[in-house]
């Protein structure tokens, strides 16, 4: 009867296991979606629980999520922001949001935060703050 109890437990531990990594995964979703809406409007049906399918792919006006990269701010310097050690030239009209959907202002981006960011003509045209949970 005590090792059906202790058999008990572990199948309980790997249970709650599971659940934890399911929640984490939902979440890690929530986040590219969040993102991805700032980004261009995906619909909502292109996520599933198995990942990303073709149509989580696309977003209107710059281009595919394959161009965006993300990263840690390593250093900033007038219109340059260091990500990950190497040299991005910001455009003038960059435009800067968190991944909320709420506008931000470049000042708020600093070394140590982390962030995804679009490519236009070599230069950072799109970047979102990645917010601390």
């Amino acid at each position: 009867m005590g090792n059906h109890v202790k058999g008990g437990n572990r199948s309980s531990k790997g249970a709650s296991e599971q659940q934890a990594g399911i929640r984490e995964r939902a979440r890690d979703l929530l986040r590219v979606t969040v993102v991805l809406l700032i980004m261009g409007g995906v619909p909502i049906g292109a996520i599933t629980l198995e990942g990303v399918d073709e149509g989580f792919a696309q977003t209107s006006g710059s281009g595919s999520l394959a161009d965006f990269k993300s990263g840690q701010v390593t250093d900033k310097k007038g219109n340059r922001l260091e990500i990950d050690k190497k040299d991005y030239v910001l455009q003038s009209n960059v435009s800067v949001k968190d991944d909320e959907g709420k506008q931000r202002e470049l000042s708020e981006v600093g070394p140590g935060a982390v962030v995804q960011f679009h490519l236009k003509q070599g230069r950072i045209d799109q970047l979102v703050l990645v917010l601390p949970r």
